[in-house]
């Protein structure tokens, strides 16, 4: 979450409900239902954000098998000798 009054875009839209909100517990599909909004919304306009501005929105990132990505890299090599 992002002080609303830093926030580079206009009030109302999505890149500014997407940095005034926490997103930390959804996925990308869970946050397009909630806003209203096609899924390829939020990735394009959450990649835009990053470009732009360089933050980085806080949501559940899935791999391709539908598991939450794991962000840290020693949890990743506990898993691979799991």
């Amino acid at each position: 979450m992002v002080d609303p009054e830093k926030i580079p875009y206009r009030k109302g839209t999505l890149a500014y409900n997407l940095m005034v909100d926490d997103w930390s517990d959804l996925t990308a599909a869970q946050i397009a239902e909630v806003l209203d909004v096609p899924y390829t919304s939020i990735l394009s306009v959450t990649s835009k954000i990053r470009r732009e501005t360089g933050y980085i929105v806080p949501y559940v990132r899935l791999q391709t098998n539908g598991k939450p990505l794991v962000q840290n890299e020693t949890q990743r090599k506990d898993e691979i000798y799991e």
